[in-house]
């Protein structure tokens, strides 16, 4: 195979199939795809902001060696793909004499954006020569939930090749084109849509049990829908179009479909299907004689009203039995289900827009058939409850959600309810979750978003069942003034249901037979948290979650938390707040009473105020990240000593990698694992008898650390990175006598980010703090040497480090952190052996005292605790120079160091210099 040159893009999506998973035999210019057997598991994922201009492939087959099959996925929520989509592809230059290839079950999922070229669940393309093979396109799938689709849209598309001379009896057996699947659901869809399609005119595959899925919203009225097409095949029966509950109306035209499924019919909707341009004879050419079928299978729960039921529900036209396309007795003919024609006794549900589903118990619901030259089917029987819910249990058991307009995925299903502003509904029943025979009602959630003229159960059971873990959630001073709230459909017993308010300024009509009241993010000394006009607070217990954040508060701040305007009922003793601890954002902790002050309130008093102790947090981390800093003080003190330890002189470019695990004792011991680099240019002279080294250099370093934050008796973990980007001089001179002198100056931007470090309730917020810093350093030592090949090295340094302060909010609290200053010295001595030979080592020891390094902030109005970096570190070190030949340019030094003490941990420094 000859090799060909990789475009970017190309590459790109080699990369995207690579990095999926699944087992990668062979690379083509397009795709990842196997030699033989099955792989799997390749997925191309387009997201917003990818404009590609080419093909994009989940999987491109190349030569399979015996039977085998190409599997590949593509999935895209945004961008534009100028080019097809292939879910699995067969390629045509890939020619298998009387091999058997099967592109089977490949997906594209389209959520969003746009796509301009056709759209391949899974294509095998024909061979380029007169041999026979065969290229199956078989249980494929494609999911168009979103984005417009301009090109055309195929499930599967067979390029098996078959020699015309081939006596039919030797043809290979193979599938053909079967079981493809279209899903239209939601996007605007332009073009042609088919099930199922084959290439070859001499095919004698057979397309069979195709299907295309018309559901959701999905906008077709600009396009073309068809089971298949008339190019070749032998066998073409059961390509079916299936209308399940789909929103629409218009569809441009439809063609090639032996049935008509009409699936969860919406009994209010009137007209199912309108077919814009005209319906003619090649449209449903199914065989002499034979009729289109059109199947009237199933009903889906709708917003009916309550009583007996008359309904018409229409089609196009043109599609009943005196509609003759020629003078073959050919028309449609419609097929009620048996269930539909001896009428239907039990519970049925179907989607809401947006989110929930009504659910209906019908009684002898019938489907008639009475007049089939109208196109229409009427519907009698009695619909005796409609109830709207966000999720449904049934007899068996199965929670049932909205299926968010992808029915084959479960794992999408919303089961919760939004109460929107002025709802209107014929449901006699409004619940989070609905259970039937006997069965419990669970893990409801219901939003108050507007105001609903009618009661709002939290849950509800019939017959026996419990209700339980069933939620309420109104804020953000929603003002639902005719919504009444209950916690479920029970005279007594324990509700298992929680409101939950947020915020001040909601309103509601009345509340009763609610566990726990629960309110959050309550604005001290502002307007009523909730006001309604009845409240029983019968067996309730009132919490208080949390405080708004943002606000001071002192003592004395309150609050009325409810206002009922006739007087409060039930056992209001089961308050159950005194003395709580309450948070108020992510810096406050307040003691807080409440008590029902008079007949119609209950107020809520602050007692004391203290800083949260996770406050502590912010700067325990920017103090360790000055002990980050100071580590490539360090680096930089190790440097200009390495550039002038080879004694050449000339100009030197020098780089260092200096990688510490380290941990500082402040208040909670904070761990860093973090990597420094410098790199310079420098030079190394002779002046006055003695060598002066000096360099110029540019400082990077990046740590990474973990908090641990305890928060209403969980443990919650926070990951935080520090980075450091800055430059500066640094200069050495030893005299003759082995005395030295080194300095530095420094200067950059210090960069800390947290995230999930501090909490108000279930909430996790991060925070992000910027700083300049300025450093330098002072050290002094003499050298002795021992003998030929040794020294002693005695020294003394001072580093001093200076960064700015910084204000952040986080959770609307404020921060304020002071600047910081650290003062080191350190005295420590170093023996070097070997020193004339290209293997030297050295090892030494030093005591270091950090005289400040004082992270102190005021958070919310309150001074933090000191987090301090103050004390004293022992460190021990051991290290390898090596210079391959006297007169090599190279120098290479290895160090390794332990710590403990006021910083415990360990670190290596890897330095390499080239003079010039």
């Amino acid at each position: 195979m000859k090799k060909k040159n990789l475009k970017k893009t190309q590459k790109l999506k080699i990369m995207a199939a690579l990095l999926s998973g699944g087992m990668l035999a062979v690379l083509s210019p397009n795709a990842a795809y196997a030699l033989e057997g099955t792989a799997d598991n390749y997925t191309v994922t387009i997201t917003d902001g990818m404009n590609i201009t080419e093909d994009v492939y989940g999987n491109n087959g190349n030569i399979v060696a015996d039977k085998g099959y190409v599997i590949g996925h593509v999935q895209m929520t945004g961008g534009i793909v100028e080019g097809n989509i292939y879910g699995g592809y067969y390629p045509t230059n890939r020619d298998a004499n009387g091999n058997y290839v099967k592109v089977a079950e490949s997906t594209v999922t389209i959520s969003g954006g746009e796509v301009i070229g056709n759209i391949y669940g899974g294509r095998g393309k024909r061979g380029s020569s007169s041999w026979t093979d065969a290229r199956d396109a078989v249980d494929n799938k494609v999911y168009i939930t979103g984005g417009t689709i301009k090109g055309n849209i195929y499930g599967g598309y067979d390029g098996s090749r078959i020699d015309p001379d081939m006596p039919e009896e030797d043809y290979p057996k193979h599938e053909g084109v079967a079981r493809n699947e279209v899903w239209l659901a939601g996007g605007k869809i332009e073009g042609n849509v088919v099930a199922g399609q084959y290439e070859d005119p001499y095919s004698s595959a057979s397309r069979i049990l195709n299907n295309i899925y018309l559901t959701g919203n999905a906008d077709v009225s600009n396009a073309v829908l068809k089971g298949s097409t008339m190019i070749g095949g032998k066998v073409e029966t059961g390509n079916n179009l299936i209308v399940d509950g789909w929103s629409g109306t218009e569809i441009k035209n439809i063609e090639h479909f032996h049935s008509i499924i009409f699936e969860n019919i919406d009994l209010n909707k009137g007209k199912l299907l309108e077919v814009t341009d005209s319906i003619t004879r090649n449209n449903f050419l199914t065989g002499p004689n034979e009729s289109t079928k059109i199947y009237v299978n199933s009903v889906k729960g709708g917003d009916y009203e309550e009583g007996l039921l008359k309904k018409t529900i229409q089609w196009d036209d043109e599609m009943n039995l005196e509609h003759r396309f020629s003078s073959i007795d050919e028309a449609f003919a419609v097929v009620i289900s048996d269930d539909l024609k001896k009428g239907i006794t039990g519970y049925y549900y179907g989607n809401r827009e947006n989110n929930g589903i009504f659910i209906n118990h019908f009684t002898n619901l019938k489907a008639d058939d009475s007049y089939p030259n109208d196109s229409q089917i009427e519907f009698t029987g009695t619909v005796d409850k409609t109830v709207l819910a966000g999720a449904y249990v049934d007899e068996n058991d199965e929670k049932h959600g909205n299926t968010n307009n992808t029915s084959w995925n479960t794992s999408d299903d919303i089961t919760y309810l939004t109460i929107e502003d002025g709802l209107k509904t014929n449901a006699s029943v409004v619940t989070g979750v609905y259970a039937v025979g006997g069965k419990n009602a669970s893990g409801g959630k219901t939003y108050i978003n507007g105001n609903y003229d009618g009661t709002v159960f939290a849950g509800y059971a019939e017959d026996n069942g419990s209700t339980e873990d069933n939620y309420i959630y109104i804020g953000n001073g929603v003002n639902a003034a005719g919504t009444k709230l209950l916690g479920n459909n029970k005279k007594s017993g324990k509700s298992g249901a929680t409101l939950e308010v947020s915020g001040n300024g909601n309103k509601l009509n009345s509340i009763g037979r609610f566990d726990n009241i629960n309110f959050n993010k309550v604005t001290l000394n502002g307007g009523t948290v909730l006001k309604v006009t009845d409240a029983d607070l019968d067996g309730t217990k009132v919490n208080v979650k949390t405080l708004a954040s943002g606000p001071v508060y002192h003592e004395g701040d309150r609050v009325t938390l409810l206002n009922s305007q006739n007087a409060i009922t039930g056992n209001v003793e089961n308050i159950g707040i005194n003395d709580d601890i309450v948070q108020a954002g992510v810096a406050q902790e307040l003691t807080v009473s409440a008590s029902q002050s008079d007949a119609n309130n209950i107020d809520l008093t602050v007692t004391s105020v203290k800083l949260s102790e996770q406050t502590n947090l912010v700067a325990e981390t920017r103090a360790a990240s000055v002990g980050l800093l100071n580590q490539g003080t360090d680096l930089i003190a190790d440097s200009i000593n390495t550039i002038s330890r080879d004694g050449k002189y000339g100009v030197k470019t020098f780089a260092a990698v200096y990688g510490n695990r380290s941990k500082y004792d402040v208040a909670d011991d904070v761990k860093i694992n973090g990597w420094s680099t410098i790199v310079g240019v420098g030079a190394e002279n002779e002046h006055n008898g003695g060598d002066f080294s000096w360099g110029v250099f540019y400082e990077n370093g990046s740590g990474n650390y973990r908090t641990y934050n305890g928060f209403d008796n969980e443990l919650f973990r926070g990951d935080g990175s520090i980075v450091y980007n800055g430059g500066g001089i640094a200069v050495r001179y030893e005299n003759s006598h082995g005395v030295y002198t080194e300095g530095s100056l420094r200067a950059g931007m210090l960069k800390n980010e947290a995230d999930n470090a501090l909490f108000c309730g279930e909430t996790g917020y991060g925070y992000e703090t910027e700083s300049a810093y300025y450093g330098a350093h002072i050290g002094v030592g003499k050298i002795w040497q021992l003998g030929d090949n040794s020294e002693l090295d005695v020294y003394g340094k001072f580093f001093h480090t200076y960064v700015e302060g910084d204000t952040v909010h986080i959770a609307q609290d404020k921060f304020d952190l002071d600047s910081i200053n650290s003062d080191r010295l350190r005295i420590g001595a170093r023996i070097t052996n070997n020193k004339e030979n290209k293997f030297s080592t050295y090892y030494g020891l030093a005591y270091e005292y950090e005289f400040n390094g004082d992270a102190d902030m005021r958070a919310a109005g309150m001074k933090a605790p000191t987090q301090s970096l103050q004390g004293s570190s022992v460190m021990a070190e051991i290290g390898l120079n090596y210079q391959p030949t006297p007169n090599s340019p190279w120098s290479f030094d290895l160090n390794m160091r332990g710590y403990t003490g006021e910083r415990q941990g360990g670190s290596f420094n890897v330095q390499a210099t080239y003079t010039f």
